[in-house]
């Protein structure tokens, strides 16, 4: 099933100026696409650090708790144990879509 896609934008068209207001349109395309790479690193991110903190839980529930309580602990208790080492490279994925999606948008 093909996936729809939804955007909105306030554009500020001037009458008769067409080529600017073409090229408004096209800006704000840019932008939401550009937006949709920012969340979905952040989603990426959020997600890894969850399931870093669940398997962390599942273990040690004080470890979990550490993990979803004190920053960067996830970060210390990922780099001990394999799958956290490869959720962390998730992780880092998410923070490069995150800075992509910062750059394309300024």
């Amino acid at each position: 099933m093909p996936r729809v896609r939804v955007a909105a934008a306030q554009i500020n068209t001037v009458v008769g100026d067409l080529e600017a207001n073409a090229r408004s349109i096209v800006d704000a395309y840019d932008a939401a696409a550009s937006a949709g790479v920012l969340v979905g690193g952040m989603l990426t991110v959020v997600l890894s650090q969850v399931l870093i903190g669940w398997h962390a839980f599942i273990a040690n529930p004080i470890r979990g708790l550490l993990c979803f309580l004190v920053p960067l602990y996830v970060w210390a208790y990922a780099r001990r144990h394999s799958v956290g080492r490869k959720l962390m490279a998730a992780w880092d994925a998410g923070i490069g879509l995150m800075v992509l999606g910062t750059v394309l948008l300024s």
